[in-house]
């Protein structure tokens, strides 16, 4: 065991490895304590870049670190070392989450930055990842465990334009905390959460296959209650308009006693997949939606599905989900947003 101090002395070392595939090359280092690691091209490329190498020899002090399976040769004369110096020192600081409040600022040990707005249950829209069976769990379901809710504000704007995001980590582990000038009431919270998620610029941090609906800050003892919401369908342009680039959560009870959601497969071609229910009822709508096939990767939305004719008089709507929080508050989300 050695410790880790800047140095000087590194050297370059007579041997390169290639790792194939289209990987990096690896160069060996020599320590001057007497043992050689090995570092890849572009933390060669990096060192270069900032000092100078006489003879084989790397003239900055460096220090090792790791970046995921790589060790990495940092000069401490750059700004990445710097920065590395203090998210060691984040990841070797710990606070207790029971000190933290609705409102708080938080700093995680991965140096993940951001609001935290409590430890919620999430109603959930799931999937049947079996593409050959109809058979599933219901897909609408309130999550067994809680997650702790973060709002992060982005340092920088991605392609998606994602301005902010949402974190829902089960158990981050907490290196400080920043208390808030005034914190929120969970109820507050828990509004605060459900606002964000429905926003187009927050992207949602999630580790599983599920999409998130909406956030409760108890688990409800009643559940969840499925409402249709009627849309105004007025002809056949408006229902390729409105399902040509959206996901298929429109559904339509026809005139004549079928019952599904309707999509497009392509430009100008309805699909209707039909549940066979005349009548829409919660305990139907869940089983339909569980029921009906899943599309194979290779002939989508062919299973159950038939070509649909437009008609007027069909009744169009989308669904809501209703679910009455321990904190007093109705909280309401659609199925398709």
């Amino acid at each position: 065991m050695i410790d880790n101090i800047p140095l000087s002395g590194f050297k370059l070392g007579d041997s390169i490895r290639s790792s194939g595939y289209g990987g990096y090359d690896k160069w060996r280092i020599e320590d001057p304590r007497g043992f050689e690691l090995e570092i890849t091209s572009g933390n060669l490329a990096q060192l270069i870049s900032v000092g100078m190498i006489d003879r084989g020899e790397i003239i900055d002090q460096c220090v090792w670190a790791r970046l995921g399976k790589d060790n990495v040769l940092l000069s401490t004369s750059t700004d990445v070392y710097k920065q590395a110096v203090q998210n060691t020192i984040v990841a070797n600081t710990k606070a207790n989450w029971r000190d933290v409040k609705p409102g708080d600022g938080v700093v995680l040990q991965n140096n993940l930055r951001g609001v935290w707005l409590g430890k919620m249950y999430r109603i959930c829209r799931t999937y049947n990842r079996n593409h050959s069976s109809a058979q599933g769990t219901n897909e609408i379901a309130i999550s067994s465990n809680v997650v702790h809710v973060i709002h992060v504000h982005k340092t920088s704007q991605d392609h998606s334009n994602k301005t902010e995001e949402l974190h829902l980590i089960a158990n981050p582990k907490l290196s400080s905390i920043e208390p808030a000038n005034k914190n929120l009431t969970a109820a507050q919270a828990e509004l605060l959460a459900n606002q964000l998620r429905s926003l187009s610029h927050v992207d949602i941090i999630d580790n599983t296959y599920s999409t998130v609906l909406s956030f409760v800050y108890g688990k409800p003892s009643a559940g969840c209650v499925l409402n249709r919401v009627p849309i105004d369908i007025p002809d056949e342009s408006t229902l390729t308009d409105s399902t040509k680039y959206r996901s298929p959560e429109l559904f339509v009870e026809t005139t004549d006693g079928r019952f599904g959601e309707v999509f497009s497969s392509g430009y100008n071609n309805i699909h209707l997949r039909s549940f066979n229910n005349s009548q829409f009822t919660a305990n139907h709508l869940c089983r339909s939606l569980v029921i009906s096939k899943h599309y194979s990767y290779r002939n989508h939305y062919t299973e159950d599905a038939n070509p649909y004719t437009f008609n007027s008089d069909d009744q169009f709507f989308n669904v809501e989900i209703a679910v009455k929080s321990p904190t007093g508050n109705e909280i309401k989300c659609l199925l398709r947003r």
